[in-house]
């Protein structure tokens, strides 16, 4: 079957641009540095190649220059004195980050640790833990491979004392009917022989890229005594994170994804009554029993802890573009709308409801046989990165179907979308053994009614 793509309404950047001019000029913020407006003009401030249209930023996120200007700065610090930097200086500015993220998600600066990724971060967590026979350890299907595999090594080297259980869910489902089905889980596999010791639950799951509602799911767990660990990976920067109101026991998030610091970086919370029985994944000198949560922490090797202090330049320039609510909003919006333009192009749907989009958006792919043998995530990678290098958005299957997941940022604008969907169009016409690519508007007869209908869009309305 072939697909073809309307052509894009140049209203639709047109008001992106005078939007983000208005708000930017109504934002009374002192002691800023001007940035241009929130879309294409803003790939200026990174380092992003001319002829590269950049919508994966969830999988490694990227960082704009004033973030490299800082980075570097505590690098060439560190080498100038390298005993004045490890000996004396460190220390203070390491506080100094904590503290800062400790405003931005609202929790103790003394309750945070930086690590380099939540990999790290949730090898400390898990490891830490000493195991009853019997117990279980809960996770979805969505979970992160990773995330998954450390679940995996504690069930196979526990000689079959522990076991892990499985909630399934499968998308599109509307967050209520996703509660039913997991409290309804939660209900039917209850047993007192095995409990549920701890459970690992996504702030927003890495694919689908769906922000789950952690504030719903966090009491009923807790109703149950079991602890639990939010991983949000994907959450600062990407979504507001409030850990005082969603008292998790464990939280960890990605400072170099969505909030634009360097990698690696990231900050894990634990909460007090767990900070004497957690132990960094690398065992060092600050070792101690019970644990020291910052003795312990702050120093598990000599490494370049740079990425650690490019994060106040991250903040500094989030505040210079506008502010958090602002970037949040416009990414949003532009991975709410971007995500209707991919799905008129491919003629199928949104995976997402809006109230579970951040700054990603997935659309179904109009791949005519999804089972063919031929299509691996590997194979999507390889398509994309060398015979249609123009732009990358990771392909993944999920219940049955094919979907990419698309990446909305401050650098973006709707004609991105545009681009992504004639890429995959391409790939996909390929695929499906069409010979014609082209994209002419009058091969879709929906073509004026789909593109016109985003000629009002404001970007910074959550309408």
């Amino acid at each position: 079957m072939r697909y073809t793509i309307p052509m894009m309404n140049c209203a639709i950047a047109v008001s992106f641009i005078v939007i983000c001019v208005h708000l930017r000029e109504s934002n009374e913020v002192e002691e800023l540095r001007r940035l241009p407006p929130l879309g294409r003009s803003m790939r200026q401030e990174f380092f992003m190649k001319d002829d590269y249209i950049f919508l994966n930023h969830g999988s490694y996120g990227t960082y704009p220059r004033d973030v490299q200007k800082g980075l570097r700065e505590y690098q060439e610090r560190a080498e100038r004195d390298p005993d004045l930097w490890f000996r004396k200086d460190l220390k203070p500015e390491h506080t100094k980050v904590r503290e800062m993220l400790a405003e931005v998600i609202n929790a103790d600066a003394e309750d945070l640790v930086l690590v380099p990724n939540t990999t790290g971060g949730m090898n400390a967590i898990f490891r830490s833990l000493v195991f009853a026979a019997g117990e279980r350890i809960l996770h979805f299907n969505t979970v992160y491979g990773s995330m998954g595999s450390i679940i995996q090594y504690l069930v196979d080297y526990s000689n079959g004392a522990i076991s892990k259980l499985v909630f399934n869910v499968t998308y599109p489902i509307s967050n209520d009917v996703f509660l039913q089905q997991f409290e309804t889980f939660l209900n039917e596999t209850e047993d007192p022989e095995q409990p549920i010791r701890i459970a690992l639950i996504d702030h927003i799951t890495s694919v689908p890229g769906v922000v789950i509602p952690i504030e719903r799911i966090i009491p009923l767990l807790k109703l149950r005594n079991i602890t639990v660990v939010i991983d949000g990976a994907h959450a600062i920067g990407q979504v507001p994170i409030d850990v005082k109101a969603l008292d998790p026991d464990y939280y960890i998030t990605n400072c170099h994804k969505w909030l634009y610091a360097a990698r690696g970086s990231a900050v894990l919370y634990v909460a007090k009554k767990h900070q004497p029985f957690v132990h960094p994944g690398f065992i060092n000198a600050g070792y101690s029993q019970p644990a020291k949560l910052q003795d312990e922490f702050y120093w598990t090797g000599t490494m370049d802890f740079s990425p650690y202090m490019s994060i106040p330049a991250a903040l500094q320039f989030r505040r210079d573009a506008g502010g958090e609510e602002m970037i949040m909003q416009y990414n949003h919006n532009l991975a709410y709308f971007g995500g209707k333009v991919l799905a008129s192009a491919f003629k199928t749907e949104v995976l997402q409801y809006k109230n579970q989009i951040g700054s990603m958006v997935d659309v179904r792919l109009p791949v005519d046989n999804p089972d063919n043998p031929k299509l691996t995530n590997g194979w999507w990678v390889n398509e994309q990165l060398t015979k249609h290098p123009e732009t990358f958005s990771p392909a993944y299957k999920h219940n049955g179907r094919w979907w990419v997941r698309v990446s909305a940022q401050i650098y973006n604008d709707l004609s991105d979308f545009e681009v992504c969907a004639k890429h995959f169009l391409a790939i996909c016409n390929e695929l499906n053994g069409s010979q014609n690519t082209t994209t002419d508007n009058d091969d879709n007869p929906n073509t004026e009614s789909n593109v016109n209908s985003f000629a009002h869009v404001t970007l910074f309305k959550d309408n």
